[in-house]
């Protein structure tokens, strides 16, 4: 996997809207899906996950053992800008 650095705060927009525009049809997903999903390591897509719950753009919509599933928010898209 190449390494990418993500720095400015458009980069981060684009990574977050990447993994909503891949996600969205799903009726929730894993950190492991978002990994795959938007190309970044497991840890990165954590990162960004946990971003987006902070603004609001993701919940938790329920928890299997230790398997933690999310969905998105209707107004992912416009929290994230």
């Amino acid at each position: 996997m190449k390494r990418t650095y993500i720095k400015t705060a458009e980069q981060k927009q684009d990574v977050c809207l990447r993994l909503v525009r891949n996600l969205r049809q799903l009726d929730s997903f894993t950190m492991k899906m978002a990994s795959l999903s938007a190309e970044l390591n497991i840890v990165m897509a954590t990162t960004f996950v946990k971003m987006m719950e902070d603004i609001g753009s993701v919940h938790v919509s329920h928890k299997r053992g230790k398997q933690v599933y999310y969905v998105f928010d209707d107004y992912a898209v416009s929290k994230i800008k």
